[in-house]
C-alpha cells in the first residue's frame, strides 16, 4: 500500500510540474480589426490538459474571449476585436485537471496589439506613430520595428526600419505627387509568426522637393573651351529634371533644363571658361506640381563648383613661364593633387610636375626661346575617383629679336686719337654695347666703355692709349634687355708705325704691326708722307699685306726745301666685305729727323769766279734760316732770312775791305732744335 501511494504521489507532482500557461508570441491585427493570436502550445500535456484560456481587454477589463481544448493549438483569431479602433491587450491561461478539479494557470505575459497612427500634416511626409507590443518588448521580437507601406493597392512594400529601442516615431517622405498610402508596423518574433499593427493612411501630396544634386565636375572641353558638367542624381528618385544655374557678375543665372532622372552630363556651349573660371551648381525638381499657378517640387541649389581657369605670364629673361590657376572647390573628398600637363609645339600633354592642394603657382624653369608651349591643369580629387581639367592656356617664348651681327669696321687713329668705328646691327635689339680693349695681346679685357644709344656708325674714342708706343686690341659684345650676350664682335687692332732716321744712309725706316680681323681681306698698305708737316695726297708706296716695313730715301731731297723732319703714316684697306664696306684703319703719325745737310764757303774773291757768298744748306728749317756778317767790331753788313740770298761783298753800295768776317748761320732743325753756326769768311781780290 505505501508502495503504491509513493507510486501515486510521484506521477502527481510529475503532471503538476509541466503545467504552465503558453507565452504568448505575436498578435496580428487584420483590417477589419480582427485580432490573431500566437503562442507556443504546452507539451507532454495530454493526460492532465483542459483548455487554453484567452482573455482580452479593449475597454479597461480583460474578459475572456476564446477558448482552445487542443493542446497542440496555437493560434487563435479574435473576431470583433476592433484593434483597428486602438490597442487591445490579450494574455492566455492554461486550465488542466489536477485528478480531483480543474486547476486554472495563472497567464505569464500580456502583450497589446499594436496601435498605429498615421498623420498628414499637409507638409508632403506621413507621420506614423505605433504603441509597442510589450514593455519592454521581448528580444526574441528582433531589434526592429519595420515600417511597411501600401501602394498601390494590394501591394506591400517594405520602406524602412526603426530601432525598437530608439523610437516609436517615423516620417516619411512622399514622393508620388497625389496618392493613397497606408501603413502598418511589424514585427518578426523568432518562432515564426509576425505582429502586425493596424492598418492607418490617407491621400497625401508630394510637397518635399527632391534632394539638391550633388556635382561631380565642372571641367574645361580642352577643343572647344566650353565648361562640362557630371553630376549625380538626385537621391530623390521623383526627380524628373535638373535646373542648371551660372553665377555671372554674382548673382545665378538659370542656363538650361536638363530633363531625366539619370541625365547627368551639360555642355554650355555659351561657355567662356577658356577665358574666365566660371561658377555653376545643379538644382532638382520632381513631377509634382503645387499652388497657385502650379509650380514644381524644386531642390535648394546644390553645391557650388568652379572650373578652373589657368593663366599664365612670361619672364623672358629668366625664360620662365610661371602658371597661376584658382582652387577647385566643394567636393566632399577635397582636392588631393593639382597635376601639370606641358605639350610643347602641338606634341602631346605630358606631365611636368604636381602641386599639393594648396598651391596653385607653378613655375617652368625648362623653356627654351621660339616655342609653343601650351598647359592644362589637372584636379584630382581627394579619392582620386574625380577629375577635371582647365582651359588650355598657351605661350610662345618669344626672344626679342636678335642683332645678327657685330662688327668692327675700324680702328684709326684720327687727330691724333684713337678711333673705333663700329658698325652694330640695327635691325635687332641691342640693350647696350660694352666695348672691350686688350693691352696684353688679347690675355684678358676690360671694360672701355658701355654704349646704351645705339646708332650706326658708333663711334667710340680712346682717349687713354698711347698710339706710338702700344698696341691695343678691341672687341664690342651687344647685351639684349635681358642683359644676355647676343653677339660678339670682331676683334681689331690699332697700326702703332715707328720711324728711323738712319744718317749715313739717308734713308727713313719704318716698320709697324699688321692690322688684323677685317671681315673682308686685307689688300695691303698705303704709305703717306707729310714733308714740312704736310702730308702728300697720293701714298709714296703701296705695300702687299705681308710687307710690314719700308725704306723713304731721304737724300732725293737735298736742294730742296724740306725741312729734315719726315713724317708718314700707314693706311690699311680692305677688300669689299659681306657688309659691302671697304674700310681703312689709319696707323699713327710717326716723325724723325734726317741731320741739316750744310756747307758754308770759307772765302769769296771780289771779281774772280766766287764773287758771291752763301751758306748752301739742306734739310732743315728754312722758316727759322737767319744768315749774318760781321766785321771785327761786331757790325752787321749782311743780313738775310732767303737760303737762296747770296752775299756780293758790298755794304751800303760799297765793297768792303779785303779782310776776315765773322759769320752766324741759325736755323732750326725738322724737330725743332735750334743751331747757331758761327765761323768767318775772307774777302780778297
Amino acid at each position: 500500500m505505501n508502495f503504491r501511494f509513493l507510486i501515486i504521489l510521484s506521477i502527481f507532482f510529475a503532471k503538476a510540474s509541466f503545467a504552465q500557461s503558453p507565452e504568448v508570441h505575436c498578435l496580428s491585427v487584420a483590417p477589419n480589426g480582427n485580432v490573431t493570436v500566437n503562442w507556443t502550445p504546452s507539451t507532454n500535456m495530454s493526460a492532465v490538459f483542459v483548455q487554453y484560456n484567452i482573455y482580452s481587454n479593449h475597454s479597461g477589463t480583460f474578459t475572456q474571449v476564446g477558448t482552445s481544448t487542443n493542446v497542440g493549438a496555437s493560434v487563435f483569431v479574435h473576431n470583433g476585436a476592433n484593434a483597428h479602433l486602438g490597442a487591445v491587450d490579450y494574455f492566455i491561461t492554461l486550465t488542466y485537471d489536477n485528478g480531483s478539479n480543474d486547476v486554472e494557470l495563472p497567464a505569464l505575459d500580456t502583450l497589446s496589439t499594436i496601435y498605429l497612427t498615421v498623420n498628414n500634416p499637409g507638409d508632403g511626409t506621413a507621420i506614423i506613430q505605433w504603441s509597442d507590443l510589450s514593455t519592454p518588448v521581448h528580444p526574441a521580437n528582433g531589434m526592429y520595428y519595420y515600417i511597411n507601406r501600401e501602394y498601390p493597392a494590394g501591394v506591400w512594400n517594405l520602406i524602412d526600419s526603426v530601432l525598437i529601442s530608439e523610437s516609436n516615431y517615423y516620417r516619411d517622405t512622399i514622393e508620388i505627387c497625389s496618392a493613397n498610402f497606408n501603413y502598418r508596423i511589424s514585427l518578426n518574433h523568432s518562432a515564426g509568426c509576425q505582429s502586425i499593427s493596424n492598418i492607418d493612411g490617407d491621400l497625401f501630396l508630394d510637397l518635399i522637393p527632391p534632394v539638391s544634386p550633388e556635382l561631380n565636375t565642372v571641367t574645361v572641353d580642352s577643343v572647344t573651351g566650353n565648361a562640362v558638367l557630371n553630376w549625380n542624381p538626385s537621391a530623390s528618385e521623383d526627380a524628373s529634371a535638373y535646373i542648371i544655374l551660372q553665377n555671372i557678375s554674382g548673382g545665378w543665372v538659370i542656363l538650361d533644363t536638363v530633363y531625366g532622372y539619370n541625365n547627368t552630363n551639360y555642355v554650355n556651349i555659351n561657355s567662356n571658361a577658356d577665358l574666365i573660371g566660371e561658377t555653376y551648381a545643379i538644382a532638382a525638381f520632381d513631377s509634382c506640381w503645387n499652388g497657385n499657378p502650379p509650380t514644381p517640387n524644386t531642390s535648394p541649389v546644390g553645391e557650388l563648383h568652379k572650373s578652373i581657369f589657368l593663366r599664365n605670364s612670361y619672364n623672358v629673361c629668366e625664360r620662365e613661364i610661371t602658371l597661376r590657376w584658382n582652387k577647385y572647390v566643394n567636393w566632399n573628398s577635397g582636392v588631393g593633387a593639382y597635376q601639370i600637363l606641358r605639350s610643347v609645339e602641338g606634341g602631346a600633354y605630358a606631365l611636368i610636375g604636381s602641386n599639393n592642394n594648396i598651391d596653385t603657382v607653378f613655375v617652368d624653369e625648362d623653356v627654351d626661346y621660339q616655342n609653343n608651349y601650351c598647359y592644362i591643369i589637372r584636379g584630382i580629387s581627394g579619392n582620386a575617383q574625380d577629375s577635371v581639367i582647365s582651359n588650355i592656356s598657351c605661350r610662345f617664348s618669344n626672344q626679342a629679336p636678335s642683332p645678327n651681327y657685330a662688327y668692327i669696321k675700324s680702328v684709326t687713329i684720327e687727330d691724333e686719337l684713337l678711333t673705333l668705328k663700329l658698325h652694330p646691327d640695327l635691325a635687332g635689339i641691342t640693350k647696350e654695347i660694352e666695348v672691350l680693349k686688350s693691352t696684353d695681346g688679347g690675355a684678358t679685357f676690360e671694360t672701355l666703355t658701355i654704349v646704351t644709344n645705339i646708332t650706326n656708325p658708333l663711334i667710340i674714342e680712346d682717349e687713354e692709349l698711347d698710339i706710338h708706343n702700344d698696341i691695343a686690341i678691341y672687341k664690342y659684345i651687344a647685351r639684349d634687355s635681358c642683359m644676355n650676350v647676343i653677339q660678339t664682335s670682331n676683334s681689331s687692332n690699332n697700326i702703332v708705325l715707328k720711324v728711323n732716321a738712319e744718317q749715313d744712309k739717308m734713308i727713313n725706316l719704318l716698320q709697324w704691326n699688321a692690322y688684323k680681323n677685317w671681315n673682308g681681306n686685307i689688300l695691303g698698305y698705303r704709305i703717306y708722307r707729310a714733308i714740312n708737316n704736310v702730308f702728300e695726297t697720293t701714298p709714296i708706296a703701296i705695300l702687299p699685306p705681308s710687307q710690314l716695313y719700308y725704306e723713304d730715301d731721304a737724300s732725293v731731297f737735298i736742294g730742296s726745301n724740306a725741312s729734315g723732319q719726315f713724317c708718314y703714316k700707314v693706311e690699311a684697306y680692305e677688300s669689299i666685305n659681306t657688309f659691302n664696306i671697304a674700310e681703312t684703319a689709319t696707323s699713327n703719325t710717326a716723325c724723325d729727323n734726317q741731320n741739316p745737310l750744310i756747307y758754308i764757303p770759307n772765302a769769296m774773291i771780289i771779281g774772280g769766279y766766287n764773287d758771291t757768298w752763301k751758306p748752301v744748306a739742306n734739310l732743315l728749317d728754312f722758316e727759322s734760316y737767319s744768315v749774318r756778317v760781321y766785321t771785327r767790331f761786331g757790325e752787321v753788313i749782311f743780313e738775310t732770312g732767303d737760303q737762296n740770298e747770296s752775299w756780293d761783298g758790298t755794304y751800303k753800295g760799297e765793297v768792303v775791305p779785303l779782310g776776315v768776317y765773322v759769320y752766324q748761320v741759325t736755323f732750326n732743325t725738322g724737330d725743332g732744335s735750334y743751331q747757331d753756326l758761327r765761323g768767318t769768311v775772307t774777302v780778297i781780290r
